[in-house]
């Protein structure tokens, strides 16, 4: 039995997200003076126009040369098609979490199946307001209507809102409801080529609800079988296949610029964009990264990768535009920057902590935040010594950049029996002796009786060694050895 016709199974419901100014919004999206006015043009004439032009008397089907002496601060961007899909297939995947069901229709629209995401979401208000939420901090302008199939949904969004079909709880949207909202719809609005809405007209039908009181026959014969598949595929008569988007296992968008940015300051704008969107993508996949990798391109075509590491995981938005900004700065731009481009590879599954209930008011920030703020300073270099598996002291620490560190705490405990300075000579210092006196300095060393003895490397340099710790008189606590093979002293620390 197919689970579509079970009664326990989700009635069908579909949701169209029509995106009205998408060339517009695809060019702007990164662009930080959105507030200019702007239009897009196609074949010399006006497309679309944003707000600020239109209130300078700019409208669609109006010639270039007309506009521009309208408005002499007016932005003329060409339209760019491929633009619009990269936006549509974005924007498709940011939406995955309302319903794993997103298709992309081609021209302007996505089509989500909502059906059986209702209970998820509490009932539809909270959909929608949540859908209309990720759809403006998108930065897109849109229109939203519900219909019984992917077709009827999508045609929905041309009606006046108040005349669009509505979900009842108690009373859910069926074929009847939609197609008597659509009946009045025009047939210019229809998405059909041209020449088969000029077919339709000529002998005067002017509405869908016209032609969908036609019989199937006679309309057959005159407009051929695919309008008729069509027809059955807006009623609901046959169903529609389409193709749902697939989720991304990594994060990579780009963003490209209307015009070059100059400088790091009008780069800030599209990269709040892409951290908005990346840390948005982490949280709906509970994930966190380490690394981030920018990547800008002049309009020279040169390329500039920038690559940002943390010394833990994190989601935290805020801590990686400090970081990037500062980056950015110190690189500097060679040439007016077209393009940007952010990529995670290295998902890691975010781990569940706890918050005391109590906060403590004089604890101390995480020291990794500070880390990560210094190795962003210019000319600092960073290292962290790490303890090695190794008899000899000089071998037993290496030094390593803190942010590459793997362990939660880079800061290991040392053992409690070895009391060891922290900073060790690169190379030992021989110590003057006078009637079993050490000096070091002109100045007498006092040294204490506690001794380590070191019998190592055997197989190769044998290494035979007494440490002791003595003090200067300038207080300077040091840690000295005697080299048995060579009968010398030697200065190996200060602590």
């Amino acid at each position: 039995m197919d689970s579509t016709n079970s009664p326990t199974a989700p009635a069908l419901l579909w949701l169209a997200i029509r995106l009205p100014e998408l060339p517009l919004d695809a060019l702007l999206r990164a662009d930080p003076d959105s507030g200019a006015p702007c239009a897009i043009s196609q074949r010399h004439q006006v497309l679309l126009a944003n707000a600020a032009a239109q209130a300078a008397g700019i409208h669609a089907g109006m010639k270039v040369t007309t506009a521009q002496a309208l408005c002499d601060e007016l932005r003329l961007l060409e339209r760019v098609p491929e633009r619009e899909q990269q936006a549509l297939a974005a924007l498709a995947q940011r939406l995955l979490h309302l319903t794993p069901q997103v298709c992309v229709w081609p021209e302007d629209a996505l089509l989500l199946e909502i059906g059986g995401c209702l209970k998820l979401f509490r009932g539809l208000p909270t959909l929608l307001a949540t859908a209309r939420a990720d759809l403006a901090a998108a930065g897109y302008a849109h229109e939203l209507a519900l219909g019984h199939t992917p077709l009827a949904a999508l045609h929905a969004t041309l009606l006046p809102t108040d005349e669009r079909p509505q979900h009842d709880p108690e009373q859910p949207l069926d074929r009847h409801h939609c197609l008597a909202a659509l009946a009045h719809l025009d047939l210019s609005q229809l998405r059909r080529p041209a020449r088969e809405i000029e077919k339709l007209q000529a002998p005067g039908f002017r509405t869908l609800g016209e032609l969908l009181a036609l019989p199937r026959s006679a309309l057959g014969k005159r407009t051929g079988k695919a309008l008729l598949l069509w027809l059955e595929q807006l009623t609901g008569e046959r169903p529609h296949p389409l193709t749902p988007v697939t989720p991304l296992e990594r994060f990579r968008e780009q963003l490209e610029f209307a015009e070059p940015l100059h400088s790091v300051d009008a780069l800030l704008f599209p990269i709040q964009r892409l951290l908005g969107d990346l840390m948005r993508f982490l949280q709906r996949r509970q994930c966190e990264v380490r690394a981030l990798r920018w990547q800008l391109t002049d309009i020279n075509g040169h390329q500039q990768t920038l690559i940002i590491r943390r010394s833990k995981t994190d989601n935290d938005r805020h801590t990686w535009l400090l970081l990037t900004r500062r980056q950015l700065e110190q690189a500097r731009l060679t040439a007016p920057a077209l393009q940007l481009r952010l990529d995670c590879a290295r998902l890691v599954p975010l781990e569940a902590g706890s918050d005391t209930l109590f906060p403590d008011p004089d604890a101390r920030p995480d020291h990794r935040e500070l880390l990560d703020k210094l190795a962003s300073l210019p000319g600092l270099r960073l290292s962290m010594p790490q303890p090695q598996d190794n008899s000899l002291p000089e071998q037993q620490q290496q030094d390593m950049h803190p942010q590459q560190l793997k362990k939660a705490n880079p800061f290991p405990d040392a053992p409690a029996f070895q009391e060891r300075p922290l900073w060790l000579l690169e190379t030992p210092q021989p110590l003057r002796e006078k009637d079993g006196v050490l000096f070091l300095q002109q100045q007498a060393l006092d040294m204490f009786y506690r001794e380590e003895r070191i019998s190592s490397h055997w197989w190769d340099h044998k290494q035979l060694r007494r440490y002791r710790v003595a003090r200067h008189p300038s207080g300077l606590c040091c840690w000295i050895y005697r080299d048995e093979t060579q009968k010398r002293w030697f200065l190996h620390g200060l602590f």
